[in-house]
């Protein structure tokens, strides 16, 4: 942690993981810390033991809802636009329009210009064209906890850092109050800026609204919907005589969130009134029955700092939607804060979708952009293991070319120092001819032996035993990382 970076983000929540990411491309240099041992933060999925836990104060579920590992429960359900990021129209088709296509969250959209509008339904249209298919959403499988986890990868894979389960992460301010690192274990990391989200910086944001959800586990889809594995019902704020939308989510056993069988739905929305669980009856109302259901409440907060004082660039929490409109737009405007720009989605990031298309060789210590894998006798013991570089002919496997990238990342930058030439006992080219032990031809008259106590071995069991320990020498050769001599 004794470095210096441009980027210390705190939390590894969506929010905090795209921007992570998103920096990291940038060519800046991001260390990535969370004080809990998982990713996700407030985005997280949680097993059924542990949303057992949290809302019941329990961690012990009944066994006929199925096998705790198998559930994956979000705890900000949102699909995802497949595509992105009055005209005498009739109320019921205006509120449709504005609220289930454009999405917006109330009818302030009525008073503002229709440009907004109608970007926000050419996004829809193409998403719903985007993969031919009936809905203009996508969902990843094992639930939204993957996305944060894709973007750390992503992150690393241009340089970053991470460290989960430090405790505390204090940031450090100096007399002027502007940040200038954090603090973990008695080891401070300097940073230029910090990015994080409400808890890790709890002065500098106001709370602005509370959101009820309800979480619940049903043996079937909900009723009406063409027995759909994945729903999405916004129900407007006027049908409900509130100010604000109520949202209903669900997905399945089809997106591996769920035992076979087992359908996981939500119902959120803002809270206005005393009695949450009340408020959220006309979204439950919808689901049918349902085998078991947990309600959580949790505070929205808003940051009230200015970024160009303090260095601290804090996200908004998550709203009640299940989309991930307001998400992307924070995302969004946070990054312009922190690099003065807008982001340039057009960079190519196919060098960091797999490890085969950017390496460093272990021997020349050029970065080259394709392998080649040996074929012949090596391959029978390591298949998919055995690499050599396309420019100096030199090997090495894929565990360890892993673990090197992980300690030499390369940055959009360029690679860095070549590493120094590893050492091997065996030669890799040229090798001698391999002599056998001994001869095998005209072996001696073999002669009989007396006595029980130490007998003499026979020239044939004395030629038994180094053949035996020669191919035993040659099969541990062949299941090592050292090489074969046949290969070469």
């Amino acid at each position: 942690m004794d470095q210096e970076y441009d980027v210390i983000v705190l939390g590894t929540g969506v929010k905090e993981c795209i921007l992570s990411g998103l920096l990291s491309v940038d060519g800046l240099k991001v260390l990535h810390m969370d004080r809990n041992e998982y990713y996700g933060g407030e985005s997280t999925s949680l097993n059924l033991v542990q949303l057992w836990k949290r809302c019941k104060g329990s961690d012990t579920p009944p066994e006929s809802l199925g096998l705790s590992k198998e559930y994956n429960v979000d705890m900000v359900p949102k699909f995802m636009m497949a595509n992105g990021p009055k005209y005498g129209l009739d109320d019921s088709t205006v509120e449709y329009i504005g609220h289930a296509l454009a999405l917006h969250r109330d009818d302030s959209y009525l008073d503002n210009p229709a440009i907004d509008m109608i970007r926000r339904m050419k996004v829809y249209a193409e998403s719903l064209a985007r993969f031919q298919g009936e809905s203009p959403f996508i969902y990843p499988l094992y639930g939204l906890g993957e996305l944060p986890q894709g973007f750390a990868r992503l992150s690393a894979d241009y340089g970053g850092t991470y460290m989960l389960n430090k405790p505390e992460c204090k940031v450090e301010f100096n007399e002027n109050g502007k940040a200038y690192g954090v603090t973990s274990e008695g080891k401070t990391a300097k940073g230029k800026k910090i990015v994080c989200d409400p808890s890790y910086l709890p002065g500098k944001v106001k709370k602005v609204g509370r959101v009820a959800r309800a979480i619940c586990l049903m043996s079937h889809p909900i009723p009406d919907t063409n027995d759909s594995h994945s729903v999405q019902i916004i129900l407007p704020q006027k049908q409900l005589g509130r100010n604000s939308d109520m949202y209903v989510f669900c997905c399945s056993y089809a997106h591996n969130v769920a035992p076979k069988g087992r359908y996981i739905a939500f119902v959120l929305t803002e809270v206005e009134t005393e009695n949450p669980q009340r408020e959220l009856k006309a979204g439950i109302d919808l689901l049918g029955s349902v085998d078991e259901i947990f309600f959580d409440i949790y505070d929205r907060y808003e940051p009230t700092n200015d970024p160009v004082k303090d260095n601290c660039f804090v996200s908004k929490s998550y709203d009640a939607t299940t989309h991930f409109e307001s998400t992307v737009v924070d995302v969004l405007a946070l990054y312009s804060k922190i690099t003065g720009k807008e982001v340039d989605l057009n960079e190519d990031l196919s060098a960091a979708s797999g490890a085969a298309e950017r390496i460093i060789c272990f021997e020349c210590g050029e970065r080259i952009d394709s392998i080649h894998r040996l074929k012949g006798h090596y391959n029978q013991f390591h298949p998919g293991r055995d690499l050599v570089c396309a420019k100096c002919g030199h090997w090495f496997d894929q565990e360890a070319f892993t673990l090197h990238q992980l300690l030499h990342p390369i940055s959009p930058a360029g690679p860095p120092s070549p590493p120094a030439p590893i050492q091997r006992p065996y030669p890799l080219q040229n090798p001698a001819p391999i002599q056998p032990p001994l001869r095998l031809q005209n072996p001696g008259p073999i002669q009989p032996t007396t006595g029980l106590s130490n007998p003499a071995r026979t020239p044939a069991q004395v030629r038994n035993a180094e053949l035996g320990e020669y191919l035993r020498a040659l099969n541990e050769l062949n299941n090592s990382d050292k090489g074969c001599f046949s290969c070469f």
